[in-house]
């Protein structure tokens, strides 16, 4: 779902997919490329690792779309970026309520303190 909304914005304006013709976890870049890889050998090590890195990812996300939202004046642009900012800002509260289920406190890795607490609602 959400890639088909920002699909829908690439065909819209015009521009091209970055990831089309490529297999789920291939990627165009190599940047992107051995983030992936680093990412799925770290998620790999354990159930408690797996959380720690879809919780990054979705920290990631959040400040990439909170990034992408200050760019862009266009209503429909700045739309999807906010769902998919909701979106991410849940699974990252899924990722901590499992890690709380645990026993185990989640540390942001890249929000800051601030900006994790208001998203987690401390």
């Amino acid at each position: 779902t959400h890639m088909d909304s920002v699909a829908n914005l690439l065909a819209k304006y015009k521009l091209a997919d970055p990831v089309a013709g490529l297999a789920p976890g291939q990627f165009a870049t190599e940047y992107f490329q051995n983030l992936y890889t680093q990412l799925v050998e770290t998620g790999n090590q354990s159930i408690e690792a797996a959380l720690e890195v879809g919780g990054a990812i979705e920290e990631i996300d959040i400040l990439d779309l909170w990034e992408g939202i200050d760019r862009t004046t266009r209503t429909d642009i700045r739309r999807v970026y906010q769902n998919l900012e909701a979106a991410s800002e849940n699974h990252l509260r899924a990722f901590v309520s499992e890690f709380t289920s645990r026993g185990v406190t989640y540390e942001p890795k890249y929000l800051t303190q601030d900006q994790y607490d208001q998203i987690i609602g401390h």
